[in-house]
């Protein structure tokens, strides 16, 4: 009788799921945009670093803090994975010259030795997929839900490389932490030029 009904059961869960098969989720991109540069827009009445570019400031073997440059030369193109929401750029250092994908990630913890404001947490830009669950709204890219804020901070510099002085660095602040010295931004993607 119990072979019966777990038969039974067994079944109708199999109708339900082949009826009802699971779907991977589709990020929206930037409207009509492959590649794109990224460009800081106020998210706030601080406006201190609108229209700034996010570079890549290397820190370790495959790992990069987000910093930002006035300079749109320096800039990088972006591309963006609308299966995972990933947003990345590519460069040709793999093995073999093979494309390698860097991708924008957060970490939980605090940039090392900064003088950030307490509670700010670290925006990376490292090897690989990060799988991050981005989703642009038009052409403005929010934090994936349960990451805050992003913000850009005048900071005493970049571990380990302080000798480079002061630079600013994309930072985002869980939303119970306070605006602090810095300015809260989005990250608007522009065509490249």
């Amino acid at each position: 009788m119990i072979s019966l009904a777990l038969t039974t059961l067994a079944a109708a869960l199999f109708a339900s799921v082949a009826a009802n098969p699971i779907k991977a989720r589709d990020f929206s991109g930037p409207s009509g945009l492959t590649q794109f540069q990224l460009n800081t827009v106020p998210n706030g009445d601080n406006d201190t670093y609108s229209g700034w570019w996010p570079v890549a400031f290397h820190t370790g073997a495959g790992e990069n803090a987000a910093v930002l440059t006035s300079n749109q030369s320096e800039t990088l193109t972006w591309q963006f994975n609308s299966t995972t929401g990933d947003v990345y750029w590519l460069t040709s250092n793999g093995p073999n010259g093979g494309d390698i994908p860097w991708s924008i990630g957060f970490v939980e913890g605090a940039p090392y030795e900064s003088d950030a404001p307490a509670g700010y947490k670290l925006v990376t830009i490292n090897a690989g997929w990060s799988n991050a669950g981005f989703s642009f709204d038009g052409d403005v890219l929010p934090n994936p839900p349960g990451y805050g804020t992003l913000a850009a901070c005048y900071v005493n510099g970049t571990a380990p490389y302080w000798s480079v002085g002061p630079q600013v660095q994309l930072l985002w602040r869980p939303d119970d932490v306070p605006v602090g010295d810095c300015a809260d931004v989005l990250l608007k993607a522009v065509s490249v030029e």
